[in-house]
């Protein structure tokens, strides 16, 4: 089960990278057509915008991978106090 988790982990931050890779695309080449590539006045926002949505696809894999699988987050690993 785990090995599937991994796959479909890999899958995701894939898809996670090619959407952002995309939208970031999108918005030079808007910026080219209009002939403002070199005013990035409001485009910061957008483009963290497009970075929150590739960080939700990668957010809502890795939860739906681990669901019911024996996988833990590092940050989420606790030490025995044994």
């Amino acid at each position: 089960m785990n090995g599937v988790a991994i796959i479909i982990g890999k899958i995701g931050l894939f898809f996670a990278v090619v959407s952002f890779a995309v939208l970031i695309q999108g918005l030079f080449s808007r910026k080219w057509q209009a002939g403002t590539y070199f005013s990035w006045s409001g485009d910061a926002l957008e483009m963290l915008e497009y970075f929150s949505i590739a960080v939700t696809i990668v957010v809502v894999q890795f939860r739906g991978a681990t669901t019911g699988c024996d996988v833990k987050p590092c940050l989420f690993h606790e030490e025995d106090d044994e």
